[in-house]
């Protein structure tokens, strides 16, 4: 790693005669990662962009709970024309790759956001993906010889990171889908700004029949009531329907200009869907698939997506497209980092790889306590085992994986496990304990489907809602795509 601008950096603080702090810590490339390790809000991070216009170029000190405002930084400089640089040309006049660029840049003329003063101090980059600068705004001001004023856009103010998860609207949400990603959304809706996508688009790429097709909209209100029934809170989450944001398949048309034919065939998932459901050719759409998931994503700026272990793979896509616009265009996107639940792929009740809606093989978070019982009675177990007397196996025995997924009682767990390696224990007595382990977790849930079932006016107005302030955030971002591309300014 090239020290330079680092050594500059620090030479200057000293010479100035600065009160500061040096943060050091694992090498660090976005906004993001440096906020996550800090552990502080954006509103305390400082970035400096730079930006070329009619009259020279110039550096912005912002902070990174904000948004510049470029027709404000146009009259307060008095130019005609203003864009922000390239990650090429940052790197060219900054000595520093977009990240972590140093806010000493000699030469620069500087306007710093007025609210960095706000704040007790702020953190920048220092030139090095190692270290951050701890410093006071005052002393910010004096080592960079900024002006202060208004440069940010009004009302576009983010304290919290970003997340966005969502399912494809093709039957009831199950089990898998609550250990995969739902407790994870749940458990976060406090802590970050949170998109939930019913994802009717990517159903075209397997349910492209009129029989599929004109039942699309109940069921994405069956997945609003999965949702609910599991504690997802519209009044802290956004839930929104993918249809009712055009913009999300325009940036998906930009972005797909990002990735090869080659590189989409590689993802994982599609040869899996393609095996599940018998398709010998993909059609675009399906080949398509992670590139809108990506246009999904980053339409939001999305830094977290909860997904299962199946969808990780498409969150690296994510991150290439957010990559490579960045690197071609302007600083526009985070890159989002996958979150994977506590159990990554829940296996299917006939003991295959994955509970799946495709297959059959799952228990719904709306099945009933009578076909719980049901289902569980059927489940595959350990297929050597012909008599309860014979020594039995639980590693990758579903039963067992459910019992260690879902039974709080540990000490029963271990108790059943040992009983059935010593032939001491039949299945119907380690199913029947299982299924009252299920009926227990899925009783509140019911209990709160039952409370929003048939309530469509509700449901109704949850997507409405939701979907217009989804379709503002693509808006806002794709107007930034295209003035960043030089499409439109």
């Amino acid at each position: 790693m090239d020290y330079l601008k680092f050594e500059k950096t620090k030479k200057a603080l000293n010479e100035g005669k600065i009160i500061y702090e040096l943060i050091q810590h694992p090498p660090i490339k976005t906004v993001e990662e440096g906020l996550a390790f800090l552990g502080i809000s954006a509103g305390q991070g400082a970035s400096t962009l730079i930006i070329e216009t009619d009259r020279g170029l110039f550096a912005l000190l912002r902070r990174d709970d904000h948004q510049v405002d470029i027709e404000k930084v146009k009259n307060i400089l008095g130019a005609k024309r203003a864009i922000l640089c390239k990650p090429a040309e940052v790197l060219k006049i900054t000595e520093c790759e977009v990240g972590y660029v140093s806010p000493h840049n000699p030469g620069l003329s500087v306007l710093a956001d007025e609210t960095i003063l706000e704040k007790d101090f702020v953190y920048c980059g220092t030139g090095s993906p190692e270290y951050d600068l701890k410093i006071t705004p005052q002393e910010l001001i004096k080592f960079t010889g900024a002006k202060t004023a208004d440069i940010i856009k009004a009302g576009v103010f983010r304290q919290k990171p970003r997340i966005l998860t969502g399912d494809r609207p093709t039957g009831p949400l199950h089990l898998g889908h609550y250990v995969g990603t739902l407790k994870n959304r749940v458990r976060l809706q406090d802590e970050y700004d949170c998109f939930f996508i019913m994802a009717d688009l990517h159903t075209l790429t397997t349910d492209n029949s009129f029989e599929k097709t004109s039942t699309l909209n109940d069921r994405v209100k069956g997945l609003v009531l999965d949702y609910l029934s599991v504690g997802v809170d519209p009044g802290k989450s956004v839930i929104y329907q993918q249809s009712r944001v055009p913009e999300v398949t325009y940036l998906s048309l930009i972005f797909s200009n990002l990735i090869t034919v080659p590189r989409a065939q590689r993802v994982p998932t599609l040869k899996d869907v393609m095996h599940d459901l018998q398709i010998e050719q993909p059609s675009m759409g399906l080949l398509n698939y992670p590139i809108l998931q990506a246009a999904d994503i980053l339409m939001v700026k999305a830094n977290l997506v909860p997904v299962g272990r199946d969808q990780e793979s498409h969150v690296e896509v994510s991150r290439e497209v957010a990559r490579d616009f960045n690197r071609l265009y302007a600083p526009v996107f985070p890159e989002p980092k996958a979150l994977i639940g506590d159990v990554g792929t829940l296996v299917g009740t006939d003991g295959q790889a994955k509970m799946s809606k495709s297959v059959g093989n799952c228990i719904y978070l709306s099945d009933d306590k009578a076909t719980v019982n049901k289902k569980v009675n059927g489940m595959y177990t350990d297929p050597t085992r012909i008599r309860p007397t014979d020594l039995g196996h639980v590693e990758n025995n579903p039963v067992f994986i459910y019992h260690d997924t879902f039974n709080d009682n540990k000490d029963e767990v271990a108790d059943l496990k040992d009983r059935y390696t010593k032939g001491q224990v039949g299945d119907v007595e380690v199913k029947g304990k299982l299924a009252v382990v299920l009926n227990k977790f899925l009783d509140p849930i019911r209990e709160k489907r039952a409370k929003y079932e048939g309530n469509d006016k509700l449901i109704t107005e949850i997507i409405e809602t939701g979907s217009k302030k989804a379709q503002a955030e693509a808006a806002k971002t794709l107007a930034e795509v295209l003035e960043a591309m030089g499409i439109k300014k």
